[in-house]
């Protein structure tokens, strides 16, 4: 998948949001870079990062309305830590849309 160009939301401003972020700005992305907690250091997330691109950063209740803006959202290691699913490629194959890879989860857990 190509994802030069592409707006990419990553859940968590910790070491390993920060890590995807980096991954995703090396491939060419514009990560988004979202965390819970309302009093999060947006600079200190921002110096975190290595500097090789200017992620959105995201703080306190999700804004829904900012799906539509989004191409993808990174979600697949939430769904594996939280619900022990395991997710690959070829179950990506007929995910479009945010509500598609709902589908496709609810699917996996109920399996």
């Amino acid at each position: 998948m190509d994802l030069k160009g592409k707006k990419v939301l990553v859940f968590g401003a910790g070491k390993s949001g920060i890590g995807a972020a980096d991954l995703l700005g090396s491939a060419g992305a514009q990560p988004v870079i979202y965390d819970g907690n309302a009093d999060l250091d947006k600079e200190a997330v921002l110096h975190k990062t290595n500097g090789k691109y200017t992620p959105e950063i995201w703080a306190g209740d999700f804004p829904e309305r900012a799906l539509d803006s989004l191409d993808l959202v990174d979600v697949v290691v939430l769904a594996q830590q939280n619900f022990g699913v395991t997710l690959t490629g070829p179950d990506f194959v007929d995910v479009k849309t945010f509500s598609d890879f709902y589908e496709l989860l609810e699917k996996k857990i109920n399996a």
